[in-house]
């Protein structure tokens, strides 16, 4: 399932546009990690897609089909997302969290399934929260909060995920088995759009990266396209050296913390891209 933004416009107030005239095509299948800096319109993009808020100009279409024209349910189990924060206003379980997800696939009073009860076994394993299955929502740390929602999407089974800071609360190791959960789903088909704000956690997951910046997507295609030092430096005003990794080639990007504030500190710089060198093993 794919997804196509055709001009997309939002403002939460009429002088202000949070989006403005966005455009991005995700092919069914493929990942694409959006990225910007904070108000660049990441979040409320995503929303739009999700079908949270309403354009006030252009369309978004889900499976080519304008996703105004889709029942509740039928686009729950099109598309599934991950937010960065969740209000729960009652003491669910775990369990209980995760199977909101499978709702889509059966009628509001309806008795779970055995496929609803292996989707859920499934989800919770995948993101390693099937211990804490008896325990309240909301006696969990941010990160083990974000791994059950992260457990529910899992088990909505929809064709299409999407992720708003999918690391935020998260600790390194669990980071690293957020996304590789994400990776797998995408080497089975799921079409993937993730907004993050680490580059290269972004360049290390998606097929694809769009950068977003003042509401419009201002970059779009392959990762060594899109992901270069100067657009880092144009879109987030950071100077940045972006090398290789020597084992996996896996692209990173390494910001120089010591710039000059006034106009570019050349030392700063290239003390960024020794250390990018020695990281990588070779030139970057």
């Amino acid at each position: 399932m794919g997804i196509s933004v055709r001009n997309v416009s939002f403002a939460y107030e009429p002088i202000h546009e949070v989006v403005h005239d966005a455009t991005l095509t995700i092919n069914p299948g493929e990942s694409v990690a959006l990225i910007g800096p904070n108000g660049s319109g990441k979040s409320t993009l995503l929303r739009l897609i999700a079908g949270g808020l309403r354009p006030n100009r252009g369309s978004i279409l889900v499976d080519d089909r304008d996703i105004a024209t889709y029942g509740a349910r039928a686009f729950a189990r099109r598309l599934a997302m991950v937010e960065q924060q969740h209000a729960v206003s009652f003491d669910f379980s775990v369990r209980e969290v995760v199977a909101m997800g499978r709702m889509p696939h059966r009628g509001r009073f309806a008795r779970e399934t055995a496929d609803d009860r292996q989707a859920i076994h499934r989800a919770m394993a995948l993101a390693e929260v099937d211990t804490l299955a008896k325990r309240s929502i909301r006696e969990l740390s941010g990160g083990e909060g974000q791994r059950v929602f992260l457990a529910m999407a899992l088990a909505q089974e929809a064709g299409i995920l999407l992720l708003d800071e999918p690391t935020t609360f998260l600790d390194l190791r669990h980071q690293l088995a957020f996304l590789s959960i994400v990776k797998r789903r995408i080497t089975e088909g799921t079409t993937v759009l993730l907004a993050i704000h680490d580059l290269t956690l972004a360049a290390q997951t998606a097929d694809r990266i769009a950068m977003m910046h003042d509401g419009a997507v201002v970059h779009d295609g392959a990762t060594t396209d899109v992901l270069t030092a100067e657009n880092v430096r144009a879109v987030f005003d950071v100077t940045v050296a972006i090398g290789e990794d020597s084992t996996s080639g896996m692209p990173y990007v390494l910001p120089s913390l010591h710039e000059a504030q006034n106009g570019d500190d050349h030392s700063s710089v290239e003390c960024a891209w020794d250390v990018a060198k020695q990281r990588a093993g070779q030139d970057p």
